[in-house]
């Protein structure tokens, strides 16, 4: 299943309209993004599976005003497997990765969408 990277139209109707809201909103979740990468690595690593959810459900949360539905998924999933399914955390833990690199790959290449 595929889906967007960057949903410039969600984000905005996400935060009301306001685009210059949506425009600092991804500028800084793509600033914090490693930093909160390198967390859930970290609580993964070393088996903190709490603070692993709750790293991924702020992640979701963010992801969900930004308009990055590739990152939502991700993080959604990686909140639930730790939840429900801890077998499932490493797949969840990939596929979130993998949605990290398509997004910064996406915006190396492209930048942040004009509005």
């Amino acid at each position: 299943m595929s889906c967007a990277i960057i949903d410039v139209q969600l984000g905005i109707e996400r935060v009301y309209g306001a685009a210059d809201i949506w425009r600092r909103a991804i500028t800084m979740l793509m600033a914090e993004l490693p930093g909160v990468l390198a967390d859930i690595e970290s609580a993964f690593s070393e088996g903190r599976h709490e603070d692993l959810q709750s790293h991924a459900h702020r992640l979701h949360g963010v992801s969900i005003y930004c308009g990055t539905p590739i990152l939502q998924r991700a993080a959604k999933a990686l909140e639930l497997a730790c939840g429900n399914t801890p077998d499932k955390i490493e797949d969840r833990l990939g596929e979130l990765r993998a949605a990290v690199a398509a997004l910064d790959a996406f915006v190396d290449a492209h930048g942040i969408p004009g509005i």
